[in-house]
């Protein structure tokens, strides 16, 4: 008496619906006296029978038992839909992915990227901004080792423009830079030369035979010994900061600088020169998630000199100052070993390092001592430095720039050729 029927009493609540605080009271299922329901305590809180079947679920398309329990089969669309998904998760597992084809606007983009020949690798790991903060677990570092028209044009790389004013600005310095540096290149010349000496009159060497009757006199000493000198081959890695702070007069005059240098070079048959930019890799227009980027614009080991001439007019300071970051990226480069080659890292830059994103905050004294640290390697490795600090007004913080560069900073007009010959010929140890 008072227990409902297996099917449900008579106000639809069934006992399978799984609502467990119905089940044990205060709900559908709580009775009053001897078998006597609630009107309202079984009402309340229950669907419809509008919107449920028998089963306590709801009824429509959405149900696979359809209304009133039944089962409702999948419709043929409905299966092949399925089929189609399950064989593709299958053929994703076991590597059978199809190929799509990509834009004609992707593609070349694609092939841009590939002639550019870009490479990454991750650097300032174990990084700390402060004592306060964890160290860094690296950034991601672009390091692209091929300058191109193609690249230029694919308006991927911010630092890279084809803007005409700016291209028409930056090709007059480096028509400047070509004109100086053929008058520093007949200076280097000298290079060139093989200098021998020849000592007469040795114990030892080749037979000098004009000198062979003096031997009836006791002189055996009719050998002579030549000595040829010849200048040791250099190798110059050329770094440039491109960061923003870098546009006008102090661009302009470095632009001309590395021009001159390498047009000298050129010159010679036994000085090889690599250019690189230091900057931010972002696609123009999107600064977010930008990424530490070195542009290897020009490496006289395979480049023509011409290609300084067509290409660096596109070259623009655009961006942050990711110095010591930079420097390790390319490190192993910089001190491999050049066979018998002197190699040199010539620095340009107007001041201190300073970059973030979502990797790195990357600033400050901290990043003044990476930078150091970077150098000193590079010093231990055997590879001569010379810093350029650029500047449009005297002076400077030369304190914090010779933080990083040491005894090897100059502060001088770069645009006078004169003043770069002089601390070039510290370096060289030649004529100039």
């Amino acid at each position: 008496e008072g227990e409902p029927q297996q099917g449900g009493d008579q106000n639809g609540n069934s006992p399978m619906t799984g609502d467990t605080d119905n089940q044990q009271g205060g709900g559908g299922m709580s009775s009053q006296g001897k078998g006597e329901t609630s009107e309202s305590d079984s009402d309340e809180g229950q669907p419809s029978d509008e919107t449920t079947d028998q089963g306590g679920q709801p009824s429509g398309e959405g149900n696979p038992h359809g209304a009133g329990g039944q089962y409702t089969p999948m419709s043929d669309r409905q299966k092949k839909i399925l089929d189609n998904a399950i064989q593709k998760q299958k053929d994703f597992q076991e590597g059978d992915i199809k190929k799509k084809k990509v834009s004609k606007s992707d593609k070349n983009k694609i092939d841009q990227l590939d002639k550019a020949d870009i490479k990454s690798e991750v650097v300032g790991k174990g990084y700390n901004k402060s004592n306060w903060s964890n160290g860094s677990n690296g950034v991601q570092t672009y390091i692209i080792n091929n300058l191109t028209k193609g690249l230029i044009d694919s308006d991927m790389v911010g630092m890279l423009t084809n803007s005409e004013w700016s291209v028409e600005r930056s090709n007059e310095c480096i028509k400047k830079g070509i004109q100086l540096g053929t008058r520093l290149g007949k200076k280097l010349k000298t290079r060139n030369e093989e200098r021998s000496t020849s000592t007469p009159r040795m114990k030892s060497g080749k037979l000098n035979g004009s000198m062979i009757h003096e031997i009836g006199f006791g002189n055996f000493d009719i050998f002579e010994q030549t000595l040829v000198s010849k200048s040791t081959p250099v190798v110059l890695h050329i770094s440039v900061d491109a960061s923003s702070s870098m546009n006008g007069k102090k661009w302009n005059s470095t632009q001309t600088a590395v021009t001159a240098i390498a047009k000298a070079a050129s010159m010679t048959q036994n000085i090889d020169v690599v250019i690189s930019y230091r900057g931010i890799y972002y696609s123009p227009g999107n600064w977010n998630n930008c990424q530490p980027l070195m542009l290897v614009a020009y490496d006289s080991r395979k480049d023509k000199f011409s290609k300084i001439q067509q290409l660096f007019k596109h070259i623009q300071s655009d961006g942050t100052t990711p110095e010591g970051l930079c420097y390790e990226a390319v490190l192993k480069e910089i001190t491999k070993s050049n066979g018998d080659a002197d190699t040199y890292l010539i620095n340009f830059s107007d001041g201190y390092p300073g970059f973030d994103n979502s990797q790195i905050s990357y600033g400050g004294s901290a990043a003044r001592k990476h930078t150091a640290e970077q150098i000193s390697k590079i010093k231990k490795a055997g590879v001569n430095v010379l810093s350029y600090f650029v500047s449009d007004w005297a002076g400077g913080n030369e304190s914090s720039f010779r933080e990083m560069y040491g005894r090897d900073s100059e502060f001088i007009d770069t645009s006078n050729m004169n003043d770069l010959a002089k601390t070039l010929n510290k370096k060289f140890e030649v004529n100039i």
